[in-house]
This record gives structure tokens, sequence and C-alpha cells, in this order.
């Protein structure tokens, strides 16, 4: 409870304002694809049961902190600003992986952060992508044979295009892109158009611009993404360690 207020408090400062008067965290039993892990609705986050325990292996790693608060980020990219699941669900699950990145700045300093980057964004990309896996960000859900190359893409690799964007930008005019998309499009539903031209419309000057447009066609539209190597491979598992 202390994480979900907690990740109100933060995206209601990094965002935009969460709109209504509730939201319920309720203690789920179900499993995903036999794992725990939490499910989104409108004014309604589920977390598995599992993570509420006192110890064991999903309370490694921060994943209730994970779970928590990228599932209430789901607040913001999915059930006010809208968009469709199936086709685009980059949308919302790359943008939820980010928040609850940034949510981790937030409270836990820069490091954490940086932690949460390597273990949830460029780990399971990189090791999809070195095994021939690479793909679009913007691939429907469909489009998927199963849920590691899902997540590594869409979760993953859509969590990392978010961060380069960021480096383009700088941080006070990539907020300020989440703040304005948020406060245009809330309510609505949107297309991967849709923040593209919102990029567009943040970029400073013409060079930041080209820079932001090749960032979408490489890594959104396109497998471009990171050249990767098993040498590239050991230091991310090394890192990790």
């Amino acid at each position: 409870m202390d994480v979900a207020a907690g990740s109100v408090h933060a995206y209601n400062e990094l965002f935009g304002l969460y709109p209504y008067t509730d939201l319920d965290v309720v203690e789920g039993y179900f499993l995903i694809d036999g794992l725990p892990g939490g499910m989104e609705f409108s004014g309604l986050v589920l977390i598995s049961s599992e993570f509420y325990a006192s110890e064991g292996p999903y309370t490694m790693l921060d994943m209730p902190v994970v779970v928590v608060s990228h599932e209430v980020a789901h607040q913001w990219w999915y059930a006010v600003i809208g968009d469709d699941q199936v086709d685009d669900p980059w949308l919302d699950e790359a943008f939820a992986v980010y928040s609850s990145i940034l949510y981790f700045e937030e409270k836990q300093g820069q490091k954490a952060a940086e932690v949460q980057l390597l273990e949830n964004c460029t780990l399971p990309y990189r090791l999809v992508a070195w095994a021939g896996g690479d793909r679009p960000v913007a691939t429907s859900l469909l489009d998927f044979g199963d849920a590691l190359s899902y997540s590594a893409i869409i979760y993953g690799k859509g969590g990392l295009f978010l961060h380069r964007l960021r480096e383009i930008l700088g941080d006070q005019d990539f907020l300020g892109l989440l703040q304005s998309y948020y406060a245009e499009f809330k309510f609505g539903i949107v297309r991967p158009t849709d923040f593209y031209t919102a990029m567009l419309n943040a970029a400073d000057g013409a060079a930041q611009e080209k820079a932001v447009s090749k960032l979408y066609d490489d890594w959104v539209l396109g497998a471009t993404g990171e050249p990767i190597s098993l040498d590239d491979l050991r230091g991310l598992l090394d890192l990790l360690k």
C-alpha cells in the first residue's frame, strides 16, 4: 500500500493528476502463464498473492515494488490515455515499464533506477535480440509466439526506446513531453502517430527533430535497435550479478 500510494504521488507530479477519487489495489489469487504478476483495470489493480509473502523467490530484486508501481502506472497509460492493447500494446506497457523506473529514481535514487532499467529492459531485450528475435516495438500482440519475446520487445525494448528518447530530449523536455501528451489525450484513444507527433513537437530544433525521428524509425517501426554481441551479454550478466 505504501508503494501504491507513493506511485500515485510520484506520477501525479511527473505526468499529471490522477483524475479519480479512488484506486483499489487488491490481492488476487491468480497466475499469468504460471507466474505471479499484476493486472490493471480502470481504478483497480490486482496483485498476485505471492508478492505479499514476507520472503521467497518473488520478493527478491524488488519485484513487489516493480509490479505494484508498474500496475499503478497503467492508471495513466491505459486507463486515462487509452490505446489498442492488441495492435499497439507498447503504448501502455512500455510507458508503464518506464514509469516504474522513474518511480525508483524518485524514491530510491539514480542508481536504483539504472538497476531497474538493466534488469527489466536492457537485459531481456538484448538476450532476445542476440538470439535473432529483434523486431519493431510497434508489433501486434498477435504476432508474438511466446511470452518471453513479447515481454522483451514490448516491455524491454519499448522501455529502452523511451530512455533513449529521454537522452535525446533531456530530462526536463522529456517530462514536459509526457505531461503535454497526457494533458492532450486523456480520456481518449491514441495511436502510435499521436505519440510520434508529440515527440516531434517536443524536439528543440531541426537536429533534435531529426534524431527523434530516426530513433522512432529504428526502434518503433524497424528492428535496428542496438547491435549485441556475446561479450556484451557477458558484461550485462556480470553487472547484474
